[in-house]
């Protein structure tokens, strides 16, 4: 499934990092060898680098896989009575403190509101409007008129979050630029 995803998505360099660590996860199931993340994570940057050595040069390739460091870090020690959304808080803290010496180097920018916008946006996004991306993908085999009306709510459900971003983008007080 998630090869399939990556084709879907165009094969970009987060989704084929995400396939090689979902690959390197199963793969560790099979043999029956417990296998960390980070083990994950460092075998897929090994894997993409040997393809394809210059991808250093890229943003993505920094962004991906210091986000899946970061998230990797803040799941660390999660045993405890810490409810699902204290944990998926800590974790939004996380990636928006550990990305910002990054985004600034990349875009000399950053808005001082991404943990609000990825607080609402990522989990609207991955369980909303993605199923209902994937379920249009699907049911096109079989009915074409679900199939439409599956990609109708995602664009719909979609455009709902774009006027949030778009809320809290326009709040130009909240930007961060350096020279």
């Amino acid at each position: 499934i998630a090869v399939f995803y990556s084709l879907l998505a165009g094969l970009s360099l987060p989704t084929r990092r995400a396939a090689i660590m979902a690959f390197i996860m199963l793969y560790s199931l099979i043999i029956r060898k417990k296998l960390s993340a980070f083990s994950a994570l460092s075998v897929a940057l090994i894997l993409i680098l040997i393809v394809n050595p210059l991808v250093i040069f890229s943003e993505s390739f920094w962004l991906s896989f210091l986000a899946v460091l970061l998230i990797i870090y803040a799941s660390i020690n999660r045993l405890g009575g810490n409810k699902f959304w204290q944990q998926w808080g800590k974790a939004q803290w996380v990636l928006a403190f550990g990305l910002l010496p990054i985004s600034l180097l990349f875009f000399q920018q950053t808005s001082l509101l991404n943990f609000v916008a990825n607080f609402i946006a990522i989990p609207w996004v991955g369980f909303i409007v993605l199923p209902l991306c994937l379920l249009g993908d699907i049911s096109w085999f079989f009915s074409v008129k679900f199939s439409a009306y599956m990609w109708i709510l995602a664009e719909k459900s979609l455009g709902l979050i774009w006027i949030y971003l778009s809320y809290l983008a326009n709040l130009s007080f909240f930007q961060w630029h350096i020279a």
